[in-house]
C-alpha cells in the first residue's frame, strides 16, 4: 500500500526530533541532582548526575519538548537551555501537531451515511426498478420480504406475535416452497396495513422497513447500534482511560505506590501539568522507568489532546447546528447571490436546486468555494459528451476510483 507523502514528512519530522534531541542532550553534559526521600528511614539523599546517559536523553527530550517539565532532570548550561527552547516550539507545533494526527488516526472510523440494512434495501428497489424511499408498492414490498426474510421477522414482530411464534413462523417460512413463501409474504403485508400505521398507505419505504428493523431490535443489539454509530467517541474515550490504566499500573507497581499516585502521575503527565515524576535511581533497575515515561507521554499527550477536541465537538454540534439553521433562514443578500453566481458561472435571474444547493452550503460554511471547484471539475472530467449529465450505471461503472481518491484528498484536508 503507498503511503502518502505527507504521513512520511511526519514520521520523518517526528524521528528527526527525537534523535536529534536524545544526541545533544547525551553529549552536552549537563549536570543533574536527583534529591530522593527514603518513607522508611526518613533520610534523604542527594545523587549526582554530570553525564546523562540515552535513556535519560531521549526521556529529557520529549518530556521537555512537550512541555511536561517534571523536575527530577536539569539543564546547567545555557546552550542546553538554548537549544530545549527551539525543542519546546517544535514540540508544541509541528511535532505536537503530528503526533495528534497520527492518534486521530489511528481511532479514526468512518462513519457511513447509510446503515447496513439501507444500503440492503436500496440495492433491492434499484434492482426492481423502483424508487424504494418513495414507497414500495405492495408487490414489490412482498418480493422483498422473501428475499430479505429478517424484514417479514421485523414485521411479525411489529405485529404484537409473541416470540414464540414469531420463531414458529420464520421456521416454517424457511421450510416452505417459494410459492407458501410468497403466500406467507402477502398475508403479512395485508395484516401491517391494516394494523400498523407506517404502512396503511399501501405503500411500504426503506425508511419505514429501517424504522421497523430498529424498533425490533433487542436491548443488547440497541447498545451494540448505539455504539457503532458513536463509535469514534467511544474509541477515544476508551483508549484514553486504557492510557491511565497502564499508566496507573506501571507507576504503583514500579513506584512501591498507592493507586491514586498512579492516577495522578497518569493524569498530570497526559495533560502536561508534570506534577509527578517517575521514580530514578540512576541504576540498571530503574533506567527502564524513563523510557516508558518517554513513549508513554508520546502516546498519551496527543492522545489527550485528540480527546479533549472529540469532547469540545461534541459540546458544540447543537450550537452548529442551531447556527447553520439560522444561516438557511437568514435572506440571501445581493452580494452573495453576485458572488456565488460568479462562481457558478450563471446568469439570468432564475436559480436551479442544484445551484441553490451550493449556496447555503457555501452560506453555512459546510464547504468552501476551492472545493466546490474540485466537485465541479470532477463532474466535468466524467461528462465526457459534455451534455450536463452523467448516467447511473456509468457512475458506479467508471467513477468508483476517482471518487474515492478525490474522497481521500478531502478528507486529508479536514473535510
Amino acid at each position: 500500500m503507498r503511503i502518502p507523502i505527507y504521513r512520511l514528512r511526519a514520521v520523518s519530522a517526528v524521528l528527526l526530533w527525537l534523535a536529534s534531541g536524545t544526541i545533544f542532550y547525551r553529549f552536552i553534559n549537563n549536570c543533574s541532582y536527583i534529591t530522593s526521600c527514603s518513607l522508611q528511614t526518613g533520610t534523604e539523599s542527594t545523587l549526582e548526575i554530570c553525564e546523562w546517559n540515552v535513556e535519560m536523553s531521549f526521556y529529557y527530550v520529549v518530556q521537555s519538548g512537550l512541555s511536561i517539565g517534571y523536575g527530577n532532570l536539569s539543564e546547567t548550561t545555557d546552550t542546553s537551555r538554548a537549544y530545549t527552547i527551539f525543542s519546546i516550539l517544535a514540540g508544541s507545533s509541528l511535532i505536537g501537531g503530528a503526533l495528534s494526527y497520527f492518534l486521530a488516526s489511528a481511532l479514526e472510523f468512518h462513519q457511513e451515511w447509510q446503515s447496513e440494512q439501507e444500503k440492503t434495501l436500496a440495492r433491492y428497489a434499484l434492482s426492481h426498478g423502483c424508487d424504494g424511499y418513495a414507497g414500495m408498492e405492495p408487490k414489490q414490498a412482498v418480493q422483498m420480504l422473501v428475499e430479505h426474510p429478517q424484514y417479514l421477522h421485523d414485521l411479525y414482530g411489529q405485529l404484537d406475535h409473541a416470540e414464540p411464534v414469531v420463531r414458529q413462523k420464520m421456521a416454517e417460512f424457511h421450510r416452505g416452497s417459494q410459492e407458501q413463501k410468497q403466500a406467507m409474504a402477502v398475508q403479512a403485508m395485508a395484516q401491517a396495513c391494516e394494523k400498523l400505521p407506517d404502512f396503511q398507505d399501501r405503500k411500504a419505504s426503506i425508511q419505514d422497513f429501517c424504522a421497523l428493523h430498529a424498533s425490533t431490535l433487542k436491548l443488547h443489539l440497541k447498545a451494540a447500534r448505539h455504539v457503532r454509530k458513536h463509535a469514534h467517541l467511544y474509541s477515544v474515550f476508551g483508549a484514553l482511560l486504557l492510557w491511565v490504566l497502564v499508566g496507573t499500573l506501571f507507576f504503583s507497581l514500579r513506584c512501591d505506590a498507592s493507586i491514586i499516585q498512579g492516577i495522578y502521575f497518569s493524569v498530570a503527565s497526559i495533560s502536561t501539568a508534570g506534577l509527578q515524576s517517575m521514580c530514578f535511581e540512576n541504576d540498571d533497575a530503574t533506567r527502564g522507568n524513563l523510557v516508558f515515561t518517554a513513549f508513554y507521554d508520546l502516546i498519551g499527550v496527543p492522545l489527550y489532546a485528540v480527546a479533549l477536541g472529540t469532547f469540545a465537538s461534541k459540546l458544540l454540534e447543537a450550537h452548529q447546528r442551531r447556527v447553520s439553521a439560522e444561516k438557511l433562514d437568514q435572506r440571501i443578500s445581493s452580494g452573495e447571490l453576485a458572488y456565488v453566481k460568479h462562481l457558478l458561472g450563471v446568469a439570468g435571474d432564475e436559480i436551479q436546486l442544484s445551484e441553490y444547493i451550493q449556496i447555503q452550503l457555501l452560506r453555512m460554511n459546510a464547504i468552501d468555494a476551492n472545493t466546490l471547484n474540485e466537485l465541479r471539475a470532477s463532474f466535468e472530467r466524467l461528462d465526457i459528451d459534455g451534455s450536463g449529465s452523467i448516467s447511473r450505471d456509468f457512475l458506479m461503472r467508471q467513477s468508483k476510483r476517482k471518487i474515492e481518491r478525490l474522497c481521500d484528498r478531502f478528507q486529508s484536508r479536514g473535510f
